[in-house]
């Protein structure tokens, strides 16, 4: 199911990257404007595999699995030590467009897959949840 989810993440993001000068043709945009939604749609198109495997270990088998502590403290824990402090440090400190702002934001995503890919693997997330 991980793979799947993962294969369809890869899809809808090459879909986005095709529909992305007609979705920007849709409004009225200066010029920058266009070129930063264009750059955004290229990164969430980029980012989207690994939300959607995040998707499925974490709310898919970890959160089945009886493993809600693990997924609450790791949520948690990446949206506060990576995902706020990075986009502080993009957009106040660097100064950077809100696409790299998004990408640095996408930190959070990349540091939640190897853990959840790490836990996944070692099966402690696995726990009789029936009681017979």
């Amino acid at each position: 199911m991980i793979i799947l989810s993962v294969l369809a993440a890869w899809t809808v993001g090459v879909f986005v990257l095709l529909a992305r000068d007609a979705v920007v043709g849709l409004y009225n945009l200066s010029p920058s404007g266009e070129y930063n939604v264009r750059m955004l749609m290229l990164m969430m198109a980029c980012v989207l595999w690994i939300r959607m495997f995040n998707f499925s270990t974490f709310i898919g088998a970890l959160r089945a699995g009886g493993d809600t502590r693990f997924a609450l403290i790791m949520e948690i824990c990446s949206i506060w030590l990576i995902g706020v402090p990075a986009a502080y440090i993009g957009a106040f400190v660097l100064e950077l467009p809100v696409y790299l702002v998004y990408l640095m934001v996408a930190l959070e995503e990349i540091a939640k897959a190897i853990v959840s890919f790490w836990r996944f693997r070692s099966r402690k997330w696995i726990h009789n949840l029936v009681n017979e």
